[in-house]
C-alpha cells in the first residue's frame, strides 16, 4: 500500500508570465510564489493545446491529444475522453492501488460528460456553467474534514482566470500604469482588439485578468491552509499547474486555443515531501504537460508510477539522463478559430515553428525573440526544413499510437443535453 498522497491543482487559463515567480511586475500571486519557493519550479512548460479538456486529458493520461483523441472541448466539435484498456486515467490507476480519489471541478468543460470522472470516488461539479474558487474550495474543505482514509489522490480545478473576467471588487486592484505599458510594448500588444466581433480595450482587459489571478491566488492560499489542517500538505506530493494560457490580445488574439507561446506556456511547481527528491529550485529544461505526472508519481508510489509510465508518452524530467524532446502543440479543432493562428506549433530548445499544412510558416528564436515578433522563416530555411521534418514525424508517430491504443476510430458520442450546451455556450464554447 502506498503511503504518500497526491494533490493536483489546476488553474484554468493561467499564463506563466503573469505570476511573480515567473518574473511578472505585479503582485498577482503571493501564495503561488511562496509555494514555488518550497518546491521545484519548471520554467519552460508548454501545453499540447491551449484548450481545457484536451490538455487535462493529456495531463491525466500522459499522452498527447492526437494519441488520446480529444482535440477540442465538447460543444465545440469535440468528443469526450473515452478510456481504453491500454489507456486509462490516473484516477483509475490510483483507485486500483487503494487510493481514495476525489475531484472538484469548477466549469462545464470538465463536468462528467467530459469523460474524466471514472476512477474518482467523488466527482464534484458545479450545477451551472461554472462556480468561483470560493465555492469550489468550500466543497473541498468539507471533503477534507470528512475524509480520513489515506493515501488520497485529490484534484482541485479552479476556473476564475477564464473569461468572463469579473474579479471580486476587493481583488480588482490593478490599473494601467507605466510598467504595464512597457510590458505590452515589448510584446507588441495593440491597445484594442475584438472579441466575438465586439471591440475591447487591452489594458482594462489585462487589469481584470490580473485581478482574477489575485483572487484565485487568495483561494489557493486558503486551500493550502486546509491541506495543512488535514495533515496532507506536508505529507503529499503537490502539483500546481495550469491547463493553458491566454492571448490577452498578443498576436491579435484575446482568448486561447491557438499556438503562440503566450497561450501555451504554463506554470508548474511540484512540491515533494521527501527532501532527496524535492530539489528546491528551478528547472530550465523544456517540459510538456504529458511529463508532469511521470515526474511527480515516483515520489508518490513506485508501482503507480510504473503503471502510468507504461502508457505515458511523457517522462520523468527529474530522472538522471533526462533529455528534453520537441513538444508538438496544435490549435483547437473548433469552428471559427482558424484566425487564432497556425494549426501546429513545435517547440524545441532553441526554436518555435508555427505552421499550417498548406499555409504560411513562422519561425521564432526562443532566446532572442521570446515574444515571437521577428519571423525568421525566410532567413533560416534550413531550420524550417529540419523542424518540419521533426513535426511530421511526431504527427505520424502520435497518430500511429492512437491506432495502437484504439483511440483513433471515432467513438459513439452521446448528444449533449440542451442545458449543458447552453452552459458551454455561456463560456464561449459553441458551434458557429
Amino acid at each position: 500500500m502506498a503511503s504518500t498522497s497526491l494533490v493536483v491543482v489546476t488553474i484554468d487559463t493561467l499564463r506563466a508570465d503573469h505570476l511573480g515567480c515567473y518574473g511578472y511586475f505585479r503582485d498577482t500571486s503571493p501564495n503561488f510564489d511562496r509555494f514555488a519557493a518550497e518546491g521545484v519550479l519548471f520554467e519552460s512548460v508548454f501545453a499540447p493545446a491551449a484548450t481545457t479538456l484536451p490538455t487535462h486529458a493529456s495531463l491525466f493520461t500522459g499522452v498527447y491529444p492526437l494519441e488520446h483523441g480529444v482535440v477540442a472541448n465538447l460543444g465545440a466539435s469535440g468528443k469526450p475522453f473515452v478510456w481504453k484498456p491500454a489507456l486509462r486515467t490516473l484516477a483509475q490507476l490510483a483507485k486500483e492501488r487503494g487510493f481514495t480519489t476525489a475531484a472538484f471541478v469548477s466549469a462545464a468543460p470538465l463536468k462528467r460528460h467530459a469523460g474524466l470522472a471514472p476512477g474518482f470516488d467523488v466527482y464534484d461539479q458545479p450545477v451551472g456553467a461554472q462556480r468561483n474558487a470560493s465555492q469550489t474550495l468550500e466543497r473541498v474543505t468539507r471533503w477534507l474534514g470528512e475524509t480520513h482514509a489515506r493515501p488520497v489522490f485529490l484534484w482541485v480545478h479552479f476556473f476564475d482566470p477564464h473569461r468572463p473576467l469579473e474579479p471580486p471588487p476587493e481583488h480588482a486592484v490593478f490599473s494601467g500604469d507605466a510598467d504595464l505599458e512597457r510590458y505590452l510594448a515589448e510584446r507588441g500588444v495593440p491597445p484594442f482588439g475584438f472579441m466575438e466581433k465586439d471591440r475591447y480595450e487591452t489594458r482594462p482587459d489585462v487589469d481584470r485578468y490580473d485581478g482574477e489571478i489575485r483572487y484565485v491566488d487568495d483561494r489557493l492560499g486558503a486551500l493550502f491552509e486546509a491541506l495543512r489542517q488535514s495533515g496532507l500538505y506536508e505529507s503529499s506530493v503537490i502539483v500546481l499547474t495550469a491547463d493553458h494560457g491566454e492571448g490577452l490580445n498578443q498576436h491579435g488574439w484575446p482568448g486561447h486555443g491557438g499556438t503562440h507561446a503566450e497561450q501555451l506556456h504554463i506554470p508548474l511547481v511540484i512540491r515533494f515531501p521527501e527532501p532527496e527528491r524535492n530539489r528546491v529550485g528551478r528547472v530550465r529544461a523544456l517540459v510538456s504537460t504529458v511529463d508532469v505526472l511521470p515526474t511527480a508519481l515516483p515520489g508518490v508510489d513506485a508501482v503507480l508510477a510504473e503503471r502510468f509510465a507504461a502508457q505515458a508518452s511523457g517522462r520523468d524530467t527529474l530522472a538522471s539522463g533526462f533529455q528534453p524532446q520537441p513538444i508538438l502543440s496544435r490549435r483547437t479543432v473548433r469552428p471559427g478559430r482558424e484566425t487564432a493562428g497556425p494549426l501546429w506549433g513545435l517547440t524545441t530548445n532553441d526554436w518555435r515553428l508555427l505552421y499550417d499544412l498548406d499555409g504560411p510558416v513562422r519561425l521564432f528564436d526562443r532566446a532572442r525573440d521570446p515574444f515571437e515578433l521577428d519571423d525568421q522563416a525566410a532567413a533560416r530555411p534550413d531550420v524550417v526544413a529540419d523542424l518540419e521534418r521533426q513535426s511530421a514525424a511526431l504527427i505520424h508517430a502520435q497518430r500511429a499510437r492512437a491506432t495502437s491504443l484504439g483511440t483513433a476510430e471515432p467513438g459513439a458520442v452521446t448528444p449533449l443535453d440542451r442545458e449543458l450546451l447552453l452552459q458551454l455556450e455561456a463560456l464561449g464554447y459553441k458551434e458557429e
